[in-house]
């Protein structure tokens, strides 16, 4: 403690009431903007975003260009809409963070990562997508999914070959498109920005 606080503290035991001035206006500002609404939700922002940053470019190997790829804003809006437990476990998807016997490997918990159902695979994070052992992957509940949604064929084609890929640690076989049509290239470039992000 430095000898100005230690004096002040002798002569003043109890601390000095703050004089309130009505008439004086606050505003918090942050990065350049004046912070209106949401002040709690701006701080928490402000002081953790930066690390947590660092912390997915560092963990997925990203750098500035692949990470604002990601649509952050409609990331956060589809995480809210959903009810918490799945919120959870989607987070948990997204960031390999599930229970699985590979997982459990690492804190020793198991003495082999082998698929509980005994398809002969290792149990990895994405494993449940194309378990053969399952009555219903969930790779099919997806392509089943986009078809209910009408997605054009050759989007849908294009998704379920690279999930595919993905999940066998296989190349992304690049989009089957035609480079001459706008839409195929726009499909395309969205195709290969998805394969830099990564297919989780």
């Amino acid at each position: 403690m430095d000898k100005i606080t230690g004096d002040c503290r002798i002569a003043h035991p109890s601390p000095l009431p703050a004089k309130a001035h009505l008439g004086n206006q606050v505003s918090l500002t942050l990065n350049g903007h004046i912070v209106t609404t949401k002040i709690h939700l701006q701080l928490r922002t402000a002081l953790t975003a930066p690390s947590l940053q660092d912390y997915i470019k560092r963990k997925e190997k990203w750098d500035d260009h692949i990470f604002f790829m990601i649509d952050w804003q409609a990331h956060g809006s589809y995480l809210a809409s959903l009810p918490f437990p799945k919120r959870v476990n989607v987070i948990k998807m997204i960031h390999n963070w599930q229970y699985t016997k590979s997982r459990a490997m690492l804190f020793e918990e198991t003495e082999n990562s082998s698929c509980p159902m005994g398809c002969g695979m290792d149990e990895t994070a994405m494993h449940h997508l194309g378990c053969s052992s399952l009555p219903a992957s969930d790779l099919r509940s997806i392509n089943r999914w986009m078809s209910h949604q009408n997605t054009a064929p050759p989007i849908q084609l294009a998704i379920m070959s690279s999930l595919k890929a993905w999940i066998s640690d296989e190349p992304i076989p690049p989009f089957p498109g035609d480079t001459t049509d706008k839409l195929d290239r726009l499909t395309a470039l969205a195709h290969t920005e998805q394969s830099l992000i990564g297919w989780t």
